[in-house]
């Protein structure tokens, strides 16, 4: 019995050691055939990439971006035509089937959006990321109120529901003002006091606001830096001043009135003295795909093509490519603009026709 149980102990011990060793095979021939691929994979591509024996390792030139670019081809699937979008053009008020700009308007990544201290526009630059200028020491970890100025209201008027009842208050949906520091030359021909004038580092805050007017205050102390503007038209957006520092604020109305100078209309305002120098995108436009012509975004400014970017609520992308001549003299009060304005549109003709008029 002993012997017979003995041969039992012995068949258990070959069985698992046979059932080891195959195990230890497996794993090593998966071991090897992942290795093996590994090492191809790196041939194949070592291969291309390593010189000829003998000859010396070349640099290649590093590419230039522009070079690099190439066009995009969506797949048919992906082309917007399908889904009922068209664009249509207009140059200077005629239809036209193509635009080609005398220079590329391109907001490069690393180059300075402006040229002065301050936030110029909503959240301050072009990929509306500086909601703030400048460095803090933070220590309480607290707000308080510094100053306070009150603003007023105004009347609706397409914009109410029903039309022309209710009143505008407040400061916009962004309610957020522009700042900027001026040069010193710059404070000098414009309309502001004597005290802001005189007061070194002025940063002047700018404040466009529901009730139609377009504040000025000092950022230290609130005091007004000079009158504010009665333009009559609500604004609801921040508008955005010149990158350049050109004393030039670009803004629009949003709401539309039906008289005269009231119109629904976006704009350019002289800082020096505080005309409008120019308005576009006037309600009635013929082109536009909407009846609501309202502009509360803050439009962006190409310094190096002299191009103004300015979205409308009226389903038109306005572009103004102009020539900004300042005409400085011992009083700087005037400035001449040469303009080409281009206004594309894009809608899906087929599901929003219901909302268009």
């Amino acid at each position: 019995m002993a012997q017979i149980r003995q041969r039992h102990m012995r068949l258990r011990i070959h069985k698992r050691a046979i059932m080891l060793v195959v195990l230890l095979i497996m794993l090593m021939s998966l071991l090897y055939l992942a290795i093996s691929s590994n090492t191809n994979s790196v041939n194949i591509v070592g291969d291309d990439m390593l010189d000829p024996p003998g000859s010396s390792p070349q640099i290649l030139p590093t590419p230039s971006p522009a070079s690099q670019l190439k066009a995009l081809n969506p797949h048919t699937s992906a082309q917007v035509s399908g889904y009922g979008f068209f664009t249509e053009l207009e140059i200077n008020y005629k239809a036209a089937s193509s635009y080609l700009a005398a220079e590329k308007t391109d907001f490069e990544r690393n180059k300075p959006y402006q040229t002065l201290s301050g936030v110029l526009s909503f959240r301050g630059n072009n990929l509306r990321t500086n909601a703030a200028y400048g460095a803090a020491e933070v220590s309480s970890k607290t707000l308080i109120n510094i100053w306070r100025n009150d603003t007023g209201s105004l009347q609706k008027g397409e914009g109410g529901s029903p039309q022309y009842t209710g009143s505008w208050t407040g400061s916009g949906w962004t309610g957020q003002p522009l700042l900027i520091k001026w040069p010193e030359e710059t404070k000098a021909i414009m309309n502001i006091n004597d005290a802001a004038k005189a007061k070194k580092d002025l940063v002047e805050v700018i404040y466009a606001t529901m009730d139609g007017h377009i504040y000025f205050f000092d950022l230290e102390t609130g005091d007004p830096t000079r009158g504010e503007l009665n333009i009559g038209i609500p604004f609801k957006g921040a508008g955005s001043l010149d990158p350049r520092g050109y004393p030039l604020l670009y803004i629009g109305s949003g709401d539309h009135y039906n008289e005269a100078g009231k119109e629904s209309q976006a704009m350019i305002i002289s800082l020096i003295d505080g005309k409008v120098l120019y308005t576009f995108g006037n309600k009635p436009d013929s082109f536009a795909l909407r009846d609501w012509h309202a502009y509360d975004s803050a439009p962006l400014i190409d310094a190096e093509t002299d191009t103004l970017i300015f979205p409308g609520e009226n389903g038109i992308l306005y572009s103004l490519c102009f020539c900004l001549f300042l005409l400085c003299g011992l009083f700087c009060k005037r400035f001449a603009i040469g303009y080409d304005q281009i206004k594309l549109q894009k809608i899906n003709c087929q599901t929003t026709s219901s909302f268009l008029s």
